[in-house]
């Protein structure tokens, strides 16, 4: 995934959000902040007296990816550990490949 996968999950997350054009990724508090609705060239939040800050949306972004690449992490390790496993019950390399 890419950062504008994770930037729009994280802006999905708070509550509130209304959608956002975005011909760029934000990348600092300022284009944050000038962010527009698509619909109305309004605010991007219901509450614009209350939005998330940029550090909040950057804190989102990082949670987000550190959860995508330790899920990631964890599927090459069970399909490692599942290698093995068939290799112990005497499979080949070959066969253990050929059913993965």
């Amino acid at each position: 995934m890419n950062y504008s996968t994770f930037l729009v999950k994280a802006l999905n997350s708070f509550e509130g959000f209304r959608g956002a054009k975005m011909p760029t990724n934000p990348t600092t508090e300022q284009e944050y902040l000038a962010l527009r609705n698509a619909v109305d060239d309004g605010s991007i939040w219901l509450d614009e007296n209350n939005p998330p800050t940029w550090q909040q949306v950057k804190a989102k972004i990082d949670e987000l990816q550190n959860a995508y690449e330790t899920e990631k992490q964890a599927k090459i390790d069970a399909k490692a550990s599942a290698l093995e496993k068939l290799k112990a019950l005497g499979l080949t390399e070959e066969e253990v490949k050929s059913i993965l």
